[in-house]
C-alpha cells in the first residue's frame, strides 16, 4: 500500500480478505475451536444451509460463557455486529469496530458475505496514514498496567485478562522486571477440556483450570521505548504478528498499547461536526471559571467521540458556601 495516504482514501475493499474461514450454523462448537486455533482467530462468519450470512461467533463469548458443551450448535453462539460496506473508510471501520467490540467485521454486498476486516488489517496500515503515524504511542498507551508475578497460576491471569478486556498481560519478577507476557492464546489450552472437581466448594460440572505457573507458559515480550511513533509500533506489531507491545521505561513496564488503543486513534480521528457545549449557573463574578470548564468538557469529549458521536453537551454548575466567601462549585 502507498504511503502518506489520507484516512478516507483507504476503504473496506482495499483491506478485507475474500479468503474467508465460516462456520456452518449446525456446526458443533469443537469445530468452531478447532478452527479458531488452527487459523489463530477471533471470530467466525457463520453461515445459514444456503450459504447466507447470519452472524459471527466469538472466542470472547465462548470463554465467558463456563459450562458450554462441545455439542453445542453455532446457531445458538451467534453474536450480530454492525455490517460494513466495500466503500466504508479506514475510521467508519474502526468506529463500527468500538461500538460492536468485535475483533472483526463481515464486509456485505447486496446481503452476500464478500470479505472480512479485522483489527489487524486496520492497524497495518496505520503506518502509511499520515494524519496518525507520526502520533507517540504515550498519548494512546494503557498507562501502568497491572502485572502478573512469574510464579502465579494461570488462573489469576485469566481473570485479570477477564476483568480488564486484555488480550496480553505483562508479567513481572519480585523486582518488577519485565521478564514475559501472557496472553489469552497462551493459556486456552489449559482452560478448554479440562476435569471437573466435584467438591471443595466448586459446583458439579464446572471447569477449572489446572495449578499450572505464569512462567511455564508465558512468551517473550515485544517492546518499544517512550516516545515511539504509532508507525513503528505498528511496523514492530506487524512484523512479529502479534496484537499487543509493552511500553518500557528501562526495564519496566509503564504501558501497554493493544489493538484497541490502535482502533481508538483511526476512529477518533473521523471528521465530526462540532459539538455545541451550554454551560448555566455561573455569575459575571465567576467567569474566569469557563476556560477550566472547557479544557476538562473537550477532554471528555474526546474520550466520548472514541465511542458515539457526540453533538451537544450541557453542564450546569451550582456556586454554594457564598456567604463565606469561599466559594465552591459542583
Amino acid at each position: 500500500m502507498a504511503k502518506n495516504l489520507r484516512i478516507d482514501e483507504i476503504s473496506a475493499k482495499d483491506l478485507m480478505v475474500t479468503k474467508i474461514v465460516t462456520v456452518g450454523c449446525d456446526g458443533l462448537l469443537s469445530e468452531v475451536i478447532g478452527k479458531m486455533k488452527k487459523q489463530v482467530f477471533h471470530e467466525l462468519p457463520v453461515l445459514d444451509n444456503d450459504g447466507r450470512y447470519m452472524g459471527l461467533v466469538s472466542l470472547d463469548f465462548i470463554i465467558k460463557r463456563r459450562n458450554l458443551p462441545m455439542t453445542a450448535r453455532v446457531r445458538n453462539l451467534l453474536s450480530i455486529p454492525p455490517e460494513a460496506t466495500e466503500d466504508d473508510n479506514l475510521s467508519a471501520l474502526a468506529e463500527k469496530m468500538l461500538m460492536s467490540g468485535v475483533r472483526a467485521l463481515p464486509v456485505l454486498s447486496k446481503n452476500r458475505l464478500v470479505g472480512i476486516v479485522t483489527r489487524t488489517d486496520l492497524v497495518q496500515v496505520l503506518s502509511s496514514v499520515k494524519e496518525l503515524k507520526d502520533v507517540s504511542v504515550d498519548s494512546i498507551m494503557s498507562h501502568y498496567p497491572l502485572s502478573v508475578k512469574e510464579r502465579d497460576g494461570i488462573s489469576k491471569a485469566k481473570s485479570l485478562i477477564r476483568e480488564l478486556h486484555e488480550q496480553i498481560i505483562p508479567v513481572v519478577d519480585d523486582s518488577d522486571r519485565l521478564t514475559g507476557v501472557v496472553g489469552i492464546k497462551d493459556i486456552a489450552p489449559y482452560l478448554w477440556g479440562v476435569k471437573t472437581l466435584e467438591k471443595d466448594g466448586w459446583s458439579n460440572g464446572e471447569s477449572y483450570p489446572p495449578n499450572i505457573e505464569i512462567k511455564s507458559v508465558m512468551h517473550r515480550p515485544i517492546t518499544v521505548p517512550l516516545g515511539t511513533s504509532v508507525g513503528n509500533a505498528t511496523q514492530l506489531m506487524s512484523e512479529h504478528g502479534i496484537t499487543s507491545v509493552i511500553v518500557v521505561d528501562g526495564n519496566k513496564p509503564v504501558g501497554v498499547v493493544t489493538q484497541l488503543n490502535l482502533i481508538e486513534l483511526i476512529a477518533s480521528a473521523k471528521k465530526r461536526e462540532e459539538v455545541y457545549v451550554q454551560i448555566t449557573g455561573l455569575s459575571e463574578e465567576s467567569s474566569f471559571q469557563f476556560d477550566s470548564l472547557y479544557t476538562i468538557i473537550q477532554n471528555s469529549l474526546q474520550r466520548i467521540a472514541k465511542v458515539t458521536v457526540p453533538t451537544f453537551f450541557s453542564m450546569h454548575v451550582a456556586q454554594y458556601n457564598i456567604e463565606t466567601g469561599a466559594s465552591k462549585y459542583s
